[in-house]
């Protein structure tokens, strides 16, 4: 679907989300407005951290942290997450060094694919440069949040793919004879196999449903017409030939070498990788393309939230005030953070409300307002 501004799209979005032992926080609570929201204050006030945890509600996971328990205040043995939507939903999280417990309105969910609901997010960070520029690991990783949020469903394949992988690893480290390796390995490996075309034909697909979308807004946001490709790269063409192939040599050196967990992902630019030639401004207009991109992607009947992190730092004037122009146009709801007070007055003129963070006492917890 194309996103618009006319008013017919439906917004499930966030009310009120609150903390309770999430890094700086003992318990915080802030209440969110229908459109643009700006934390406004010093940087280490934790302005980040309800970026990341209404990101955590949203897809389960952290666009910073590996491990949600990260997300604990230090020396605390649990932290909590909640958050109430425009849905009349309550969502939340218990996250414990071992295991992390997700509720709705209440319940316990035991597969992650029945929490993930309506609020779908969008995700612009300074991290995210590196979807450009950094490992395959993080594109991956892209990919996969994007295709889980709009197919939960897919979930299953991911955690089977990764238990596969483990288990396959677990087997590796046991120095058997390369005789028995391979009679007990070949299970894992039709796992393997199962589950990792499943997963790259999904990339493959969502790489091409995005291709078109995200070389248009390129071109809005620069002014030029340049060509922008999305190529799914995997290092074989056919993993099982590839596994039979390579059998021997992951045994002698106790490695996984094949698999859709090794698959990349390069962003063309006038026809060669970005990673090469595009400059800084290339690569945040890169980026901000394919955030929206990924905005028209996730937009069904639900506009997905935009979370922008620390946005002085990710884009410069030019591209900020073409992400304001679009803001102001869609009026998604948005929950954008900033140390900077242009910035602020900026986000004020295309109408957004602007909290700071108020300190609170034994009897009241702090709060953003």
């Amino acid at each position: 679907m194309q996103l618009g501004s006319d008013s017919d799209n439906l917004i499930s979005m966030f009310q009120k989300i609150t903390l309770q032992h999430i890094r700086p926080y003992s318990q915080v609570q802030v209440e969110l407005g229908k459109n643009i929201n700006v934390l406004f204050g010093p940087n280490g006030a934790g302005k980040t951290t309800i970026v990341e945890a209404l990101c955590v509600l949203s897809t389960t996971k952290s666009y910073r942290a590996s491990k949600l328990f990260d997300l604990v205040s230090f020396g605390q043995p649990i932290g909590k997450i909640t958050g109430e939507t425009s849905d009349f939903d309550t969502v939340s999280v218990d996250i414990m060094p071992r295991k992390h417990i997700f509720y709705k309105n209440g319940d316990r969910i035991t597969r992650t694919s029945q929490f993930l609901h309506a609020t779908k997010v969008v995700v612009l960070a300074p991290e995210h440069l590196y979807l450009i520029s950094g490992s395959g690991e993080k594109r991956r990783q892209f990919l996969d949040h994007l295709l889980c949020q709009k197919h939960p469903i897919l979930l299953d394949d991911f955690k089977a793919y990764r238990k596969t992988i483990k288990q396959k690893q677990a087997l590796l480290k046991q120095n058997l004879h390369f005789h028995d390796y391979k009679t007990q390995v070949e299970p894992w490996n039709q796992q393997l196999f199962t589950h990792g075309e499943i997963i790259r034909k999904h990339r493959k697909e969502l790489l091409n449903e995005i291709q078109a979308n995200v070389e248009k807004e390129y071109g809005e946001i620069s002014q030029t017409a340049e060509p922008v490709t999305l190529n799914y790269l995997q290092r074989e063409q056919s993993m099982m030939e590839r596994l039979s192939e390579l059998e021997f040599q992951e045994h002698r050196i106790k490695r996984v070498l094949v698999g859709c967990h090794r698959d990349d992902f390069e962003i063309g630019l006038k026809g060669q990788s970005a990673d090469i030639i595009a400059s800084q401004g290339e690569r945040a207009s890169l980026l901000l393309a394919l955030k929206f991109a990924e905005m028209s992607y996730l937009t069904d009947d639900q506009i997905p939230v935009m979370l922008l992190d620390d946005v002085g730092v990710t884009l410069d004037d030019q591209r900020r005030d073409h992400l304001f122009h679009r803001l102001q146009k869609l009026q998604p709801q948005t929950l954008m953070t900033t140390p900077n007070p242009t910035i602020v007055e900026n986000a004020r003129a295309i109408g957004a409300q602007v909290l700071m963070q108020k300190k609170g006492d034994f009897q009241t917890p702090i709060s953003w307002k």
